[in-house]
C-alpha cells in the first residue's frame, strides 16, 4: 500500500513538471486539450486550444498564412470551417492530410479546433497513434504561440501610438508656455509703447489746453472788426477739436493698455496651469503608458 501511494505521489509531480512550462510566464498559457466534436465530417477527434489577444476573424487570417507556410498549400473556407485538403505535413510524417480549423470567439479570445485525418479518413487521435498525435498538438500550439504574438504585437503598436501621443500632447503643452511667455513679452513691449506715445500725448494736451485758454483770453478782450472775430472764433474751434482728438487718443492708448495686461494675466494663468496642473498630470499620463507598453513588451518576449 505504502509503495503504491508513493508511485501515485511520482507520478501527481511528474504531471507538475510536465505542466510548469505553461505556468511559469505572466501571460496566459496555451494549454491544448482534446476531444470529440461535432465538425463538417460529424463528431471527429480534434484538439482545441484557447488563442489570447486575438480574435476568430484575424485568427482565421493567420491561420491561412500559417499553414501556406507550413504546406505550401492553400486554405480554403468552407462554410464556418477552414478547410485544407491533401495537405503534405513533414511535421505529421510526411503523408497527405486534410487539415480542418475551426475558429469561434471566446471573450476576446480565439477558440481554435483543429481535426487532421490522414487519407483512410480516419482522425488523429492519442489513442490511435500517440506519435502523430504530439506532433499534431505541437503544430496547434505553435499556431497558437504564433497567434498570440500577433495579437499582442497589435496591441503594442497600440500603445506606442498612444504613447507618442502622449508624449506630442506634452511638448504641445510646454510649447504653449513658451507660446504665454513670448505673449507676454510681447504685450509689455507695447504697454511700453503706448506709455511712451501717452506721455507724447499728455504734452501735447498740455499745449493744446493752454492754446485754448489763450483763444478765449483773447476773444473775451478781442475789439476788433466782425470779420476778425470770425476768423478768431474759427480757430478756438479748431483746437477744441484738436484737444479732444488728443484726449481721445489718450482714452484709446490707456484701453489698449488695459488690454494688454488683460492679455497678461490670462497668459500668466495659463503658464500657472500648464506648469502646476497640466503638465504634471501628462507626465503622470506619459509615466503609466510607459508602464503599459512595458507590460505589453514583457508579455511579447514571454510568449513561448
Amino acid at each position: 500500500m505504502k509503495k503504491l501511494h508513493t508511485f501515485t505521489s511520482l507520478i501527481f509531480l511528474f504531471s507538475l513538471f510536465s505542466l510548469a512550462p505553461f505556468h511559469s510566464a505572466a501571460q496566459d498559457s496555451l494549454q491544448i486539450t482534446e476531444s470529440v466534436e461535432t465538425m463538417s465530417q460529424g463528431k471527429q477527434n480534434g484538439f482545441q486550444i484557447i488563442i489570447p489577444k486575438n480574435s476568430a476573424a484575424s485568427a482565421e487570417k493567420l491561420w491561412k498564412k500559417f499553414m501556406k507556410d507550413e504546406t505550401k498549400s492553400s486554405v480554403k473556407k468552407e462554410y464556418n470551417e477552414m478547410v485544407l485538403r491533401n495537405a503534405v505535413l513533414k511535421s505529421l510524417g510526411g503523408d497527405a492530410m486534410n487539415v480542418y480549423a475551426a475558429f469561434k470567439d471566446a471573450e476576446g479570445r480565439a477558440y481554435l479546433s483543429a481535426f487532421f485525418s490522414g487519407s483512410d479518413s480516419v482522425f488523429i487521435s492519442s489513442a490511435k497513434n500517440e506519435e502523430k498525435s504530439a506532433s499534431a498538438k505541437l503544430l496547434v500550439r505553435n499556431f497558437a504561440i504564433f497567434a498570440y504574438k500577433d495579437g499582442v504585437s497589435g496591441l503594442l503598436k497600440d500603445e506606442n501610438k498612444k504613447l507618442r501621443n502622449l508624449e506630442k500632447e506634452l511638448k504641445s503643452l510646454e510649447k504653449n508656455i513658451s507660446s504665454s511667455e513670448n505673449q507676454i513679452k510681447k504685450c509689455n513691449r507695447e504697454i511700453d509703447r503706448q506709455k511712451d506715445d501717452i506721455k507724447t500725448l499728455r504734452t501735447q494736451e498740455e499745449f493744446t489746453t493752454s492754446e485754448v485758454l489763450k483763444q478765449k483770453q483773447l476773444l473775451t478782450t478781442f475789439s476788433g472788426s466782425p470779420e476778425a472775430r470770425k476768423v478768431d472764433e474759427k480757430r478756438l474751434k479748431e483746437l477744441e477739436k484738436e484737444k479732444k482728438n488728443v484726449t481721445r487718443k489718450i482714452e484709446k492708448a490707456n484701453r489698449k493698455i488695459d488690454k494688454m495686461e488683460d492679455q497678461i494675466k490670462s497668459n500668466e494663468k495659463a503658464i500657472d496651469k500648464n506648469k502646476n496642473k497640466f503638465i504634471p498630470e501628462k507626465k503622470e499620463e506619459l509615466k503609466l503608458q510607459k508602464e503599459s507598453v512595458k507590460r505589453m513588451e514583457d508579455l511579447l518576449n514571454n510568449i513561448r
